[in-house]
C-alpha cells in the first residue's frame, strides 16, 4: 500500500507551540480545582442532592471506577460532580476536571466542525464525496458529505481486522483499511451506524482545508470556543487528569439472587487516532456541557445551521430516521431531544440537550459496565418536573 502522502502542506498534527498555548489556557483553571478532591464542586442548586443521590447509586449499582456529571440549565452550568476514582489504585479522585474519552459523542462534535467549515464556505453537504477526494473508487465518489453525517453512505462499520495499536496523524491516510471495500447498499438507501464514515469525512475536511482533523478541531474548537480540555486524545502528551482506562472482569460465581462480583482491571490504551472524527476526542463533563451551551445560544452555529443538524434525516424511500447530522433524535414525554452516547475500551459516555427546556446533560466515565444514558435519561426527568427558580444559582469551589 502506498505511503505516498496525497497532502504535503497538511500542517503537522500537533505543533509544540500551540501545545504550550494549550496548556497554558487550562493551567488557571486546573489550579482551582485540584485541591477539591473527591467532592469536586458543591453548589447550592435546588436539585442538587437529588441528582447527587441518584448518580452515587448509579456508580454504586454498576460497581464503575471513576464518573463526572455536569447539567445545565437555562444557560449556565448548575451541577458539576466527580464521583469515585479516576485512578482507583492510587485513589486518586474523579472531579470535575478528570478528562474522560467521549467516544462517539465525538460525531456530534465532529457534526459541528464541519457546518463551522460550512458557514465559511469551505464546505458543502450536499457535495459529493469525488470533489475532495478524487481518488477514490467511482461508488465512493459519488456520497454526498450528509450521508456520511447521517449513517447513510454505505460504509461499513467494523470488523476484527480493524486496526487498534497502529498510529494515524492524518484521516486520509487512516482510511487506506477501508476505503476499498464494496459499499453495503447504495448511498441514501438504508441506514446503517458507521465510525469508518466519520474517518472518510475527516479526510474530506483535510482535503478541503488543507489541515489534519486533529488541528482543525483544535483550531476551531478547542482554541477558538475556548474549551481547553475538548481535544483530540493524545496519549504521548502526559496529562495527570486524565482518568485511567477499566475494564470490568467477573470475578466468580455469586450467591443465588445476588449481584455479580465485578473487579475493575485497569487497562492499557488502545489507539484511536485512526478514527478521531468518529470516535477519538476526550473532555472534562464541565467542558463538554458548555459545549452543548454554546450550541445551544448562537454562539457556535447560526440557528439555521444548527437546526439541520438536528433535523431527522430522511432515506431515499422518504422512510424518517432517527438520526439528524451526528445527532440521534428522541423525547421524554412531550420535551424533544438530542443526544449522543458512547462507548469504547475504558469509556461510556453520553451527552443531551433539550433545546426548548434549555436542559443539557452530560455524563463521563472510565469503563464500560454501565448504560449512562439510563442514568441520563432518569436526571433528565427529575430537571424537566422542577420548575427553574428565579434566583440565580452559583457554583463555589471548595
Amino acid at each position: 500500500m502506498s505511503q505516498r502522502n496525497p497532502l504535503p502542506a497538511i500542517q503537522p498534527v500537533i505543533r509544540p507551540v500551540l501545545l504550550s498555548v494549550v496548556t497554558l489556557v487550562i493551567t488557571f483553571s486546573q489550579v482551582v480545582t485540584l485541591v477539591a478532591g473527591q467532592r469536586g464542586s458543591i453548589n447550592r442548586w435546588h436539585l442538587a442532592g437529588t441528582i447527587h443521590q441518584l448518580a452515587a447509586q448509579h456508580r454504586e449499582q454498576f460497581q464503575i471506577p471513576g464518573m463526572s456529571v455536569a447539567i445545565a440549565q437555562r444557560g449556565r452550568i448548575v451541577y458539576q460532580q466527580g464521583f469515585g476514582y479516576r485512578n482507583q489504585e492510587q485513589r486518586l479522585p474523579a472531579t470535575v476536571q478528570t478528562r474522560y474519552r467521549l467516544a462517539s459523542i465525538s460525531k456530534s462534535v465532529t457534526s459541528v466542525l464541519v457546518m463551522l467549515l460550512v458557514e465559511q464556505g469551505r464546505l458543502d453537504l450536499d457535495r459529493e464525496l469525488g470533489g475532495y477526494l478524487p481518488g477514490l473508487s467511482r461508488e465512493h465518489r459519488a456520497i454526498r458529505l450528509a450521508q456520511l453525517l447521517s449513517h447513510q453512505s454505505g460504509i461499513r462499520h467494523y470488523q476484527p481486522n480493524d486496526p487498534d495499536t497502529l498510529k494515524f496523524e492524518y484521516c486520509h491516510k487512516a482510511i487506506s483499511f477501508f476505503q476499498d471495500d464494496d459499499l453495503k447498499f447504495p448511498p441514501g438507501e438504508k441506514f446503517l451506524y458507521s465510525t469508518h464514515a466519520y474517518t472518510m469525512l475527516g479526510a474530506a475536511l483535510e482535503k478541503a482545508t488543507n489541515k489534519s482533523f486533529r488541528q482543525l478541531v483544535i483550531d476551531e474548537i478547542t482554541i477558538k470556543q475556548n474549551l481547553p480540555t475538548l481535544r483530540p486524545e493524545d496519549r504521548s502528551i502526559n496529562d495527570p487528569l486524565r482518568a485511567t482506562l477499566y475494564n470490568n472482569v467477573a470475578t466468580g460465581d455469586s450467591p443465588a439472587g445476588k449481584p455479580q462480583k465485578i473487579r475493575n482491571m485497569p487497562v492499557t490504551a488502545d489507539d484511536i487516532s485512526w478514527k478521531c472524527p468518529g470516535g477519538g476526542l476526550e473532555s472534562t463533563a464541565p467542558d463538554l456541557c458548555r459545549f452543548a451551551l454554546q450550541l445551544m445560544n448562537g454562539s457556535l452555529l447560526k440557528d439555521t445551521n444548527r437546526q439541520q443538524l438536528w433535523t431527522a434525516r430522511k432515506l431515499k424511500s422518504g422512510k424518517v430516521t432517527n438520526y439528524g447530522l451526528g445527532w440521534v433524535l428522541g423525547a421524554t414525554n412531550d420535551h424533544a431531544y438530542v443526544a449522543h452516547s458512547g462507548s469504547q475500551l475504558g469509556a461510556k459516555s453520553y451527552l443531551r440537550i433539550y433545546p426548548k427546556e434549555e436542559i443539557v446533560v452530560v455524563i463521563l466515565s472510565n469503563c464500560r459496565s454501565h448504560r449512562p444514558q439510563d442514568l441520563g435519561d432518569t436526571l433528565s426527568q427529575k430537571v424537566l418536573a422542577q420548575p427553574y427558580p428565579t434566583r440565580r444559582f452559583l457554583l463555589r469551589r471548595r
